[in-house]
C-alpha cells in the first residue's frame, strides 16, 4: 500500500496513529522505490518525533543533487550578459 497509495489516502484510509504504527524499518525497508523509501523514512522520523535535518541540508540530498543539470550555476566564472 505504501508504495501505490498517496500519502493523503493512507492517512485518511488509516489515520495518523495507525499510520505511525504501521511505518516501521521493516515496511520501508521492502519498498522498492529508493526515493519513495527515502520519503517515508524522512515521514516516519517526524511522526516519531525524531530531530530531522533541515530541509535541503542534509549530507544525502546535497549529494543526490550535486550534479543536476543547474548544479553549478552559482560557481560559473563567466558572468551573464551585463
Amino acid at each position: 500500500m505504501l508504495e501505490r497509495h498517496s500519502w493523503y489516502d493512507l492517512i485518511r484510509l488509516f489515520g495518523v496513529d495507525d499510520l505511525k504504527k504501521q511505518l516501521t524499518e521493516d515496511a520501508i525497508s521492502r519498498i522498492r522505490n529508493e526515493m519513495l523509501k527515502g520519503k517515508y523514512e524522512f515521514a516516519r522520523e517526524v511522526l516519531q518525533g525524531n530531530t530531522v535535518p533541515l530541509s535541503g541540508w542534509s549530507p544525502e540530498y546535497r549529494e543526490q543533487i550535486k550534479h543536476t543539470l543547474l548544479s553549478n550555476r552559482w560557481y560559473r566564472t563567466e558572468q551573464g550578459i551585463s
